[in-house]
Parts: structure tokens; C-alpha cells; sequence
């Protein structure tokens, strides 16, 4: 019998009272939650083990409709038992709507007359008597030529969400309040919120013909920003089915700009993404699986910013998938020559064990995880990476890392034996180096030096502490909205504030986000930029959405002038863009000045050859793949064996030019101190040009390690030499030189990565210089940046590797896990999900995952199921793969014979189990095939349900993220699904943006669930898609969350409950999706569909397989 610190540490426990409600929930490394039920079984309390250290619970109180209307947290005193009873003895079951005081509502249900400052979010429904907020039509979303539908607001809106209050955690009083308002088909058209920074924000929507999102203004207000006030319209298009073409994107009234154009094949697939009005195309290829092969083409020599093909069956030996796994990935970055490669090895769990990294050249193995080992439950054990140290030799050991458990699943120790810096950090060696809270959040991290996280009680850090001058805080609203982020650093703070798509830094707008990338505020315009991603989800196939790239459009140059004149700007200039300033000579002569022809300029420089002038000025460049750079001079020289005539001024000037007379020789008789400057050796000029001096403009290329890549040169010709007729000076340019890896571009003289030399060594005078008064044909180098912003590479598990960014560009933090924001102030390195912390250097979440028992046989803080290259976790819940190879349900349906009779063949669809991504199914297909169907059958019944509480799904109100709604679930290994009672805020929030997923998920595990009853009980009475409340995800009966419909499918019965008014269901016309009627019920689902374009598509084929489903089983009953 395992002990209770064995069960704590491994087990998920519930306990249940005399009305089957969960009352007490534990998951490893944990303190249970306690759940606390009015009569009507609706949670009322919940405390967490934090919670319980302060005496708080969490509350929710509901309306008449048993909608919730106010949530917050209070402190209790009593025993469990004694708050039990007062829950249960409380006469006031619901709130009552007065218009008064500060809720508005009667504030007497449990817990009765709470205090403002203990009140999270406030909810209101059916009307408009909270607010003094009206519709108001912006401009731009009015006529009706075209298609157009002006948005009109229908004021009669029982049933709808109309306005919420959402406190901003650690304050009193201050809430972000929204009003919704809706037209006569109860589609949201707009929302008007007063935001964090008490500006307000008005979203407004318009629909076309068909309820497609035709047009979006967004007019967001920042009274605290230097750029205060900002507009923003979007516009869709669509085609024949419903599918995206173009979305148009316009800020401030600009010019709209086409962010992308789709193309879709006769199947459905996006087969080509056109970014940024045609400056980038991005191609995608599938194989007969669907399954997503290509992003534009590695090996058909066509240039595209970023490439990768992914190889399954088709890697090479040894690395093969058959099972949707990813054996290999190929890739070429912006502007590189060079081909990536990383080839996979899986253990029988598909969990990943290598990656080898090659790229056909000396880095191979350069980036090799040579080694992943993981214990049974799917922590960590070993992980071993290669890479460039911190002094950035390539090519070594960065980590050799090993993992201690001393506590179930939590983390108490790594130990890095490489004995490096780079990758993981082993900043101490200690027993014990993590340190958890009671509700298993790491509170400690001594090998980054965090001494101290907090956490509030959404489980959200709210400060990380290094000392006492050193730490993170964080804001947010109650549903766990992150605000703003302040970082200080000893007498440095910078605060980073966030309003939806808005980012500011100390009050400066950053950046706003847009569909596919970021617009930057840039000179008083904006600055359109664009994600390039592996595995995008807007493609069919898999869906990782790492951020490789972020490239922009505008062409970005940057010129670099030396005239060498004598006025203090000019050589302040000089000085700070140039090196060897302090070593050039400088000649104060008219006839060799080129800038405005030696009028009132009249300074250049002069290389003679010998001594401290064979070199002049010079300037390096730190370089990108695709910057081009190029160097232009004119220049003159002068014999000093050519003599004039005697006495004539040439001939004098040839005298004080070779004593270095004083009125000649300006700032420079003692300069040239240091004669060698470095890299000249690498430069190889030849013969060169017969009777020219050896007089060069130089341009040398070095990677990042400063080795030798390339280089250009030009000579001076014998046209430049000076005859005392003051010819004209010769213009001397390198071409633009194509950059092919990161590095820097050197110039050993006159301008910006270019130099003059003069190596002849006699003395012949050389005098480079430039014009400042004409553009393009002086002296002077051009810098011409790539359009790539930032680059980005990763590690399996997220850390990066051969990054770079632009100097002085705005950064690029929303990375790995699709887009997930990295923190990296004080070395933070920590990715941020809306749930919890990860950590890419030990491949780890520093959290519990809250959906963990839908996966009881991994780890809680596992990342991507331990399979990165085909899963993410953007959310912080439960690991997922987008469009991953679904169960296909003729392959799992049993034909004519029926079910009951003997040995039916079930191996096609235990294989279907066994490949589910649903733990339940998977395990039980394991044990159908490897036991038999019986001990799988024993295995349903001594299985027990898990739960996710009501209180649970309230607590989901994290806004705006897509898979939120993941919350409303309840998995069993019975095999059903319920959505449950839905918190009305979630659901508005999220049900244009999680329609797809939801269904696709409803879907797949009902085909699930149909063939696991066939099978174990040769019917389908254990067909539970029981309560799913279709209208939470596909309505406007969403709004009442009580409502739902329960289809028993069963020998064609199937019935509709609603628990609204009058006890009937609120669909319009009553929905039966009982066999032989679901066509009924497709059709009025699609007639109330809120949801976005790709819902219908999804939804047809659920109801495709369904029925398919339905007719075969009817054919056994013939």
C-alpha cells in the first residue's frame, strides 16, 4: 500500500461527497484544492494551498439564470466543515441586478456584502443600465455598396453578455470595464473598453452578407504615451468557400497596406502566403497525408528569406518516421549559403533522444543534442548540446547537463559538467538549488540567482527578486491579462506596458502587433514587419509557429562621409564615426581638396607612402547576411619628381608639400604615430595598373571571429596624377559587396568599411576626399541593410543558436513556442506563456501544468509532451499539435457483421488509439492490443472521471487566448467529453478565436468515443458528447450557461434540455442531432454561427465522419 507522501508526490487524488461533487482535488507536488457547493451544486468556494497559508478562498456568486455575475477572494474563518455548512444553510442563492452601489447587484448571495477591494471582475447581462456607454458608428464602416452591412446595435439583448468589470490585480478600485454591444443576429459589433492605462479603446466589427468578418477599426487611446491616440482598420476577404484571400491593413488613415494574399489547391490546402504586397511569397508543399513537407523549397535554387522541408518517412536511415513524427529538418536562413540540417531519434514513447546537427561544412556537430534520457514519468534526466562558447569557440560542449529529483516531479538540482557558460548557466552547486510553493511554482532558482518569485492566486508570478535592487514586477488584470512588466536594475527602471497589440517601453509606443508581425513606429511613420515561421498554422500539417525571422520592407541605408575639413563639427564627426583619425595627415591645399572644388573647403588627407602615411583613415562595420556595402573616393596624386617651373606656385607647393611646411600641413606634421593598422596583410593587390602608384581603396570582409572572407580593392590610375593644371580628381568606387554571413567589413582609409592605401613606398602623394554637397559620386561608403530585422535558430526545446539582430532595431522578443514572449531582462531567459514560466535551457516549465490529470502519465511540467519538433505549449496547457494526423473513421468503423458477434477485428482501431494524442485512448489501446479487449473493458470500468470544476472554468477568464476555452473540458476514460457551464466572459472573449480548435477537438474524440463503445459495448450507449453545450462555442446560446443540449445516441433518440427561461432550449428553433437528424442540427448551427472562417469547413467534416459513423453502426442492426 503506498504511503500518503508517496501518493502526494506521484498521484492525482480527488474526493468526492454524498452528491458526487468533487470536493477535494490533488495533483503531484501540489496541496489539494477545496471545493465548496451551494444547493444548486453550482462552486461557490475554491482555495489553493497558497490560499489556504492566508486564509482566503476564491468566490463566485451567480444571477437567477445561474450565470456568474462576481468572482473575487475573501478571507473565511472557520473549519472546512463550518464554512460547508454556512454555504449550505445560506437562504440568498443568486445575485439580484439593482443599478446601485458598486457592483450594481444586491451583493447578498455567499459570501453576502463583500468589500470593493475584495472583488475581482463584475459581469452584467440582458441590458444597458450599468453603463452610460452608447454605440457609435466610426468612420469607415458605414455605407452599404458592395456587400457592406452597416453595423446597427440591437438593444434587445436577453441572453447576451453586455458588460464586465475586470479588476486590475493590487489596486482597490481600478478595473478595465468593457460594454458589448450586438446587432439583430446577436454578432458582437463592437466593444468599448476603458484599458489599464485609463484611455479608452473601441473596437467595432462589420459583417458581410454571408456573417463574415468583412471589416474591424480598432481606436485604441494611451493618455500616458508619446504617441497617444491610434486607429487601426483591418479587412478581410474570402473565397467562393468561405476561405481567407487578403487582409488589408491601414494605421492613422495611412494607406492600406495588403499584409498577405492566400492560394489555396483543390483540397483546401494553403499552397502559397504572399507577404507584404508580393515582397516575400512564402510556398507550401504536403504530401498525400496532408501533411506539411515544405515551406517554399530548399533545393530548387529559388532565393526565399527563409526554407525548410521536413522529412518523415523519407529522412534518412536510421532517422525514418512513419507515425507523424518529423525525422529530419532542412533549412536555409536569410541570405545564407549554408544548409541546415537536423536529424531526430525518437524512444518508443516518441520522445525525443537526438538531434544531429550537420550543415555539410565545418560546423558539423556544431549543434548537435547528442543525448536526451528522460525517467518513466518523462522528466529529464541527461541532456547534452554542442555549440559556440562563451569566448564563441564552435564546436565544444556547452552542456552536459544532469537533473535531480529529490520530490516526486519537481526539480531540485542540475549539474552542468562541461564546465561552460554558454547554454545553461550552473551559477551554484548546492543539494538543494529549486525550491517550490505550495502549489508547486518554483519560488527559487540559485543557479540564475533568483532568490525569490511570488505568485498571486492565479498562480502568475508577480515578482522575481535577485536582491533587494534587482527584480521583476509584474500587473495584471483578474483574469490574468498581463499589463505592464517592471524591471529595476540598481538605479535603472524601465517599465513595459501592454494593451492588447500595443507595446511601450517608459511610456514610448514599441510596437503594435498585426496578423502576421509587428508595425514600428519609425520617424513619425510606421514601419511595417513581418514573422517568417517553421511549421506555420496557418498551413495545414504541423503547427509550431516558431518565430525564424522578422524582415521589414522599407529599404534602410546608412552613409558614412569624411571630408577632412577643419571646422569642429566636421571633426567631431570624423572622430566618432572613423578610427585612426588621430593618425591621418592632413593637407591644407586647394589644388588636391575636392570638397566644393577647394573653394571654401579646402582640407584632404595624404597618404605619400613612407613612414606613418601608407595608411589612412579607417572604419569597421558590423554586417548581416544580405547587407550590402559599398565605398566610392576621388582622388589625386602627385609626383614629387615631376617639377615645375622654377619659381612657378607648383613648384613651391611641391617644396612645402615635402618639408611639411606649417601653412600646408594642418593638424597632421605629427600624426601617423601608428603605421600599422590590422588585416592589411589579407589583401593581396597584384601587379596593378603600370605607372599608377600602388594607391588602393580597400575593402575587407571577416566573419564574426575576424577571419579572413573576402575582399575588394580598386586602384588609383595614372589619370589622377596632378600636372600643376589642377586636373580633375578621379572617381574611384568598390560595388556594392552582397554580405553572406554575419561578421564586419573593414576600411583602412577614407570612408565606412573601404580605405586608401598607398603602398609604393616612394614618396608619392596620394590625396583622397569627398564632396559634401553632392550625393553619390564623392567620397563616402554606403551601407545598405538587409530587410531582416532578426534571425533566429533553435536548439530542440527552444534555446537559440547563430542569432543575430540589427543594431539599434527594435528587438524581436516573441520567439519559440509560437511567438511566446522571451524575457530576457537580467538575464531572466525564461519564456512567457499566459499560465507559466519556461525555461529553455533545461526544457521545463517552473510551474504545474493546470489541465496535468488530462495527461496523468507525464509529468505536470514536461514540455511538448518531450517531442518539441512536433509539439508546442503556447498556452502553458497541455501540449498540442494543430492539424497533427487525425483518426480517420472509415478505418476505425466496423462494417456489415455485427458487433456482437465473435472475433470482430478491432487492430485498425486500437492502432488508432494507440497513435491518439488523448493519454486516455492511447494507454487504452495499449492495453486493448498488448491484453485484449477485456482488460481494457476492466480498464473503463475501474476508471474514474477527471474532473474540471466549475469554479475551474471561471477561473478561465484569461482573456484572449486562443486555447482558453481548453478549460471548459472535461475528459474521462469513459470516453466522454463535456463542455461545461461556461463562464459567459470566456466565451465571448474566445469564441471566434477557439470555434476551430474546439470543434476539431469535439470531433476527433467523439469518433473516439463511438468506436470504443462499439467496441466494448457492442453499442453505442456510452456515446457521451453529453452536455457539450454546443451554443458555448456556436452561439448565442452560449450565453446562458446552464443551457445544454445532452444527445444520447442511441437507436436514434436524442434529446434537447435548456435550462433558460421557461425551462426550453434558447436555439431558435430547437436542435435534435439525434441519429438520423443531425442534418437538422447542422443546419441551424451553421445559421447561428459566430464563429471564424474556418469553423464551417471543420464542422462539415465532423458531421460527415458522424454520420458515416451513425450508418454503419445501423447497418449492424438491419
Amino acid at each position: 500500500m503506498p504511503t500518503q507522501e508517496y501518493l502526494d508526490m506521484w498521484a492525482f487524488q480527488y474526493r468526492y461527497d454524498d452528491r458526487n461533487r468533487m470536493t477535494y482535488k490533488r495533483v503531484p507536488g501540489a496541496e489539494p484544492v477545496y471545493m465548496v457547493y451551494d444547493k444548486l451544486d453550482r462552486l461557490v468556494l475554491a482555495q489553493d494551498g497558497n490560499q489556504r497559508k492566508t486564509g482566503k478562498w476564491s468566490f463566485t456568486k451567480y444571477d437567477a439564470f445561474g450565470r456568474p455575475v462576481i468572482t473575487g477572494e475573501k478571507a473565511i474563518s472557520g473549519s472546512l466543515s463550518s464554512i460547508r455548512k454556512a454555504v449550505d444553510g445560506h437562504s440568498v442563492l443568486h445575485e439580484t441586478y439593482t443599478g446601485s452601489g458598486t457592483t450594481k447587484y444586491s451583493n447578498t448571495a455567499y459570501p453576502a456584502s463583500v468589500a470593493e477591494p475584495e472583488i475581482h471582475t463584475v459581469t452584467y447581462y440582458d441590458n444597458y443600465g450599468f453603463t452610460s456607454k452608447s454605440f457609435s458608428l466610426p468612420p469607415g464602416l458605414s455605407g452599404s455598396a458592395g456587400g457592406k452591412i452597416v453595423p446597427v446595435a440591437f438593444n434587445t439583448v436577453k441572453g447576451q453578455l453586455t458588460g464586465t468589470k475586470v479588476k486590475i490585480l493590487g489596486t482597490t478600485n481600478d478595473y478595465v470595464e468593457t460594454v458589448n454591444f450586438y446587432d439583430d443576429r446577436y454578432r458582437l459589433i463592437q466593444s468599448k473598453v476603458v484599458n489599464y492605462k485609463n484611455g479608452n479603446d473601441i473596437v467595432s466589427t462589420q459583417y458581410d452578407f454571408a456573417g463574415r468578418v468583412r471589416k474591424t477599426h480598432l481606436e485604441h487611446y494611451n493618455p500616458t504615451a508619446d504617441i497617444s491616440s491610434t486607429e487601426v482598420t483591418q479587412e478581410y476577404t474570402y473565397d467562393h468557400a468561405g476561405r481567407l484571400l487578403t487582409v488589408n491593413h491601414s494605421i492613422n488613415g495611412v494607406t492600406p497596406v495588403t499584409l498577405l494574399s492566400n492560394t489555396y489547391n483543390e483540397l483546401g490546402e494553403l499552397v502559397n502566403k504572399d507577404l507584404a504586397e508580393g515582397f516575400e511569397d512564402i510556398d507550401y508543399a504536403y504530401n498525400i497525408r496532408g501533411w506539411l513537407t515544405k515551406i517554399n523549397n530548399v533545393s530548387d535554387g529559388t532565393a526565399k528569406l527563409f526554407e525548410m522541408d521536413m522529412q518523415y518517412d523519407n529522412a534518412p536511415s536510421g532517422h525514418k518516421a512513419y507515425n507523424g513524427n518529423i525525422g529530419s529538418t532542412v533549412w536555409k536562413n536569410p541570405y545564407e549559403s549554408t544548409v541546415n540540417r537536423y536529424d531526430y531519434n525518437y524512444d518508443p514513447m516518441n520522445r525525443l533522444t537526438k538531434a544531429l546537427y550537420s550543415n555539410g561544412g565545418a560546423g558539423t556537430m556544431g549543434f548537435d543534442v547528442p543525448q536526451i534520457s528522460y525517467d518513466l514519468n518523462g522528466n529529464i534526466e541527461t541532456l547534452q548540446r554542442r555549440g559556440n562558447d562563451e569566448n564563441d569557440n564552435a564546436n565544444v560542449t556547452i552542456d552536459n547537463l544532469i537533473y535531480t529529483y529529490a520530490r516526486g516531479n519537481q526539480l531540485s538540482k542540475v549539474t552542468d559538467s562541461s564546465g561552460k557558460t554558454a547554454g545553461f548557466k550552473d551559477g551554484t552547486n548546492q543539494t538543494t538549488e529549486y525550491f517550490y510553493d505550495e502549489n508547486g511554482n518554483m519560488k527559487e532558482d540559485r543557479n540564475k540567482g533568483i532568490t525569490s518569485i511570488t505568485y498571486n492566486h492565479l498562480n502568475l508570478p508577480e515578482k522575481v527578486t535577485f536582491n533587494a535592487n534587482k527584480y521583476i514586477e509584474y500587473t495584471y488584470d483578474a483574469s490574468g491579462t498581463k499589463l505592464s512588466q517592471r524591471t529595476v536594475d540598481g538605479n535603472t527602471t524601465k517599465v513595459s506596458d501592454y494593451l492588447g497589440g500595443f507595446v511601450y517601453e517608459n511610456n514610448a509606443l514599441q510596437f503594435v502587433q498585426h496578423d502576421e508581425g509587428r508595425i514600428v513606429p519609425k520617424d513619425g511613420g510606421w514601419d511595417y514587419q513581418y514573422n517568417l515561421k517553421d511549421h506555420p498554422e496557418e498551413s495545414s500539417g504541423q503547427a509550431l509557429g516558431n518565430v525564424r525571422a522578422t524582415f521589414k520592407t522599407d529599404e534602410e541605408v546608412d552613409n558614412y562621409l569624411a571630408t577632412f575639413e577643419n571646422d569642429s563639427q566636421t571633426k567631431n564627426y570624423e572622430e566618432t564615426y572613423f578610427s585612426r583619425y588621430g593618425e591621418v595627415t592632413r593637407i591644407n591645399a586647394n589644388i588636391f581638396d575636392h570638397t566644393d572644388a577647394g573653394t571654401s573647403k579646402t582640407y584632404t588627407s595624404r597618404l605619400n607612402g613612407t613612414g606613418n602615411e601608407v595608411y589612412g583613415l579607417a572604419k569597421s562595420l558590423e554586417v548581416k547576411p544580405g547587407d550590402k556595402v559599398s565605398a566610392e573616393v576621388w582622388a589625386k596624386y602627385l609626383d614629387p619628381e615631376t617639377k615645375g617651373a622654377s619659381g612657378s606656385s607648383f613648384a613651391q607647393l611641391i617644396e612645402d608639400l615635402s618639408n611639411n611646411a606649417s601653412h600646408i600641413v594642418v593638424d597632421g606634421a605629427t600624426a601617423g604615430t601608428d603605421p600599422v593598422i590590422p588585416f592589411a596583410g589579407m589583401i593581396s593587390h597584384g601587379s596593378g595598373q603600370a605607372g599608377a602608384p600602388k594607391a588602393y581603396l580597400n575593402l575587407l570582409v571577416l566573419d564574426r571571429n575576424q577571419n579572413y572572407v573576402s575582399s575588394s580593392f580598386v586602384q588609383v590610375s595614372t589619370s589622377a596624377k596632378e600636372n600643376g593644371s589642377d586636373i580633375p580628381h578621379e572617381y574611384r568606387k568598390i560595388n556594392p559587396v552582397t554580405i553572406k554571413e554575419s561578421g564586419y567589413v573593414y576600411i583602412y582609409q577614407p570612408q565606412a568599411g573601404q580605405a586608401l592605401s598607398n603602398e609604393t613606398g616612394s614618396r608619392i602623394e596620394v590625396f583622397p576626399d569627398s564632396h559634401t554637397g553632392q550625393a553619390f559620386d564623392d567620397f563616402k561608403v554606403t551601407h545598405t541593410h538587409s530587410p531582416i530585422v532578426q534571425k533566429d535558430d533553435y536548439y530542440p526545446f527552444g534555446m537559440s543558436f547563430n542569432s543575430y539582430s540589427r543594431p539599434g532595431a527594435t528587438s524581436q522578443k516573441y520567439l519559440y513556442n509560437r511567438g511566446s514572449e522571451l524575457i530576457d531582462d537580467l538575464n531572466l531567459g525564461l519564456y512567457w506563456t499566459p499560465n507559466r514560466f519556461y525555461d529553455p535551457a533545461i526544457g521545463r516549465f517552473l510551474g504545474t501544468d493546470k489541465l496535468s490529470d488530462m495527461y496523468t502519465s507525464i509529468s505536470p511540467m514536461v514540455f511538448g509532451f518531450n517531442n518539441p519538433i512536433k509539439f508546442n505549449d503556447p498556452t502553458g496547457l497541455l501540449g498540442e499539435c494543430d492539424d497533427c494526423p487525425e483518426v480517420d473513421l472509415p478505418e476505425v468503423t466496423v462494417t456489415a457483421s455485427r458487433l456482437q458477434e465473435a472475433n470482430p477485428d478491432y487492430s485498425l482501431l486500437f492502432e488508432q488509439f494507440r497513435n491518439s494524442t488523448n493519454t486516455v485512448y492511447r494507454n487504452l489501446g495499449y492495453v486493448a492490443q498488448n491484453k485484449g479487449a477485456k482488460e481494457a473493458r476492466d480498464l473503463l470500468t475501474r476508471g474514474r472521471p477527471l474532473h474540471y470544476s466549475d469554479f475551474e472554468a471561471q477561473q478561465s477568464i484569461n482573456s484572449d487566448y486562443l486555447d482558453g476555452i481548453r478549460y471548459l473540458y472535461k475528459y474521462g476514460v469513459t470516453g466522454s467529453i463535456v463542455i461545461i457551464a461556461a463562464s459567459p466572459i470566456l466565451i465571448e472573449n474566445l469564441v471566434q478565436a477557439t470555434g476551430t480548435k474546439a470543434a476539431l477537438e469535439m470531433g476527433t474524440e467523439t469518433v473516439l468515443q463511438m468506436g470504443s463503445s462499439l467496441i466494448f459495448r457492442g453499442d453505442l450507449s456510452s456515446v457521451d458528447v453529453a452536455n457539450i453545450g454546443l451554443a458555448s462555442v456556436f452561439g448565442k446560446f452560449s450565453f446562458v450557461s446552464q443551457a445544454f443540449i445532452d444527445y444520447n445516441i442511441q437507436d436514434g433518440v436524442s434529446t434537447s434540455f435548456g435550462l433558460g427561461e421557461n425551462g426550453k432550449s434558447l436555439f431558435s428553433t430547437g436542435v435534435d442531432l439525434g441519429v438520423g437528424s443531425f442534418n437538422l442540427g447542422h443546419s441551424e448551427i451553421l445559421n447561428v454561427s459566430d464563429i471564424n472562417k474556418k469553423v464551417i469547413k471543420i464542422y462539415n467534416n465532423i458531421f460527415s465522419g458522424a454520420r458515416k459513423g451513425i450508418g454503419e453502426y445501423s447497418k449492424t442492426k438491419e
